[in-house]
């Protein structure tokens, strides 16, 4: 159905069209995120994602490019969030979370191979938030990870934990927010 916006008064729709590069490249649409410069964020289903220039009307694409590891890790992106550095954070179906640094136009992938976040290469990642104490908290079908601010080991809660005070009812994780008052809503 694509991207759509109504002021008020009118709705503009903004559509694939696979002829410009300028226009939306898939019109299934997870999420959406606005960016401090105002630029409309969307992650596609098999579009990657997409930033949307409000004053010149045109997107530009972020995709999976086999070749180029500083790309998307996949296309389906599924969940957007700007941590309170600026950065992108994407969320991927079946390919974890990548970090896109939006001066460069590169990617940073993690992976379970990646000390600093290592959530599994096959995980999908339904939603990021930040705690007001700058820790990054990611919702996946593996559990909920947990990166602290600054230096120190990744946490991993999920169903199967026993000594987590975190313990989940499930390993799949779909929404997470952390709320002003400190406390995390799953």
């Amino acid at each position: 159905s694509g991207l759509h916006r109504y002021d008020g008064t009118r709705t503009a729709n903004f559509v694939q069209d696979r002829g410009s590069p300028d226009a939306l490249i898939n019109d299934f649409i997870w999420d959406i995120q606005i960016a401090s410069d105002g630029s409309v964020w969307v992650a596609t289903d098999g579009g990657g994602v997409a930033r949307f220039d409000q004053r010149t009307g045109a997107f530009k694409h972020f995709n999976n490019r086999a070749d180029d590891p500083a790309s998307l890790s996949s296309d389906a992106a599924r969940s957007l969030f700007f941590d309170r550095s600026g950065q992108l954070w994407v969320g991927l179906r079946d390919a974890g979370v990548n970090r896109l640094d939006l001066a460069t136009g590169k990617v940073t992938r993690y992976s379970e191979s990646t000390e600093a976040l290592p959530i599994p290469a096959t995980a999908t990642v339904f939603d990021i938030t930040q705690s007001g104490d700058g820790r990054l908290w990611f919702a996946t079908n593996a559990g909920l990870f947990l990166m602290p601010a600054g230096n120190g080991a990744v946490q991993h809660y999920h169903r199967d934990a026993e000594t987590d005070a975190l313990r989940l009812a499930d390993n799949t994780v779909i929404s997470v927010l952390a709320a002003s008052d400190g406390r995390l809503w799953i």
